[in-house]
C-alpha cells in the first residue's frame, strides 16, 4: 500500500479509526485498573468511576466527530476548520472540542482528578505522582491543543479571505 492511499484512508476515516484505537485502548486500561484494585482494593468505587470517565473522555468525542463528518457529508476529518458557521456540523464539532477541553480541566481541578489519577499512575504508565506536576501538564495539554485547533481555523479563515 503506498504513503498515499494510507494517507487518503487516514485523512477520510480518522474519526472511525481514533475511536476503534481508543476501544482498544479503554479494554488495555480496564486491564491495568484491574490489577491496581488487586493491590488495593480500598480503590474498587473509585476505580469504576474512573473506568466510566475515562470510557466517556477516549471514545465518546472521537465517535461524535466521526459521526458530525459522515452526516455533514465532510470529505476530510479536518472538516472542523472550516469557519463555515451555518454548517451545524462544523459548530457542533466545535462544541466537542470545547466541551472535551472543558470537561478535563474540571475533572482534573475541580473534582480532584489530579489526586485519582496519581493513585491510578500505574494505569497509566508515565503518570507523575505530583498532584500539582499533573495539573500543570493537563494545563498545558488542554492550552496547546486549544491554541492549535484555533490556529488551524484562524489559518483556514485567512487563506479563505486571500482567495
Amino acid at each position: 500500500m503506498s504513503f498515499e492511499i494510507l494517507f487518503q484512508f487516514l485523512i477520510k476515516n480518522f474519526w472511525w479509526v481514533a475511536t476503534l484505537i481508543n476501544l482498544f485502548n479503554v479494554v488495555v486500561i480496564r486491564h491495568r485498573i484491574r490489577q491496581v484494585v488487586r493491590q488495593d482494593p480500598t480503590l474498587l468505587a473509585e476505580s469504576q468511576s474512573l473506568f466510566r470517565g475515562i470510557c466517556i473522555t477516549l471514545v465518546l468525542p472521537f465517535l461524535l466527530l466521526a459521526i458530525f463528518q459522515w452526516l455533514g457529508n465532510f470529505d476530510n476529518a479536518l472538516y472542523f476548520s472550516s469557519t463555515n458557521v451555518t454548517n451545524l456540523y462544523i459548530l457542533l464539532s466545535w462544541v466537542v472540542f470545547i466541551f472535551l477541553d472543558g470537561w478535563i480541566v474540571y475533572w482534573v481541578f475541580g473534582r480532584n482528578g489530579a489526586a485519582t489519577l496519581s493513585r491510578f499512575r500505574a494505569v497509566f504508565r508515565n503518570m507523575p505522582e505530583s498532584i500539582s506536576l499533573i495539573k500543570l501538564l493537563t494545563l498545558v495539554i488542554v492550552v496547546v491543543g486549544s491554541v492549535a485547533q484555533c490556529s488551524i481555523i484562524l489559518a483556514n479563515a485567512y487563506h479563505q479571505t486571500q482567495r
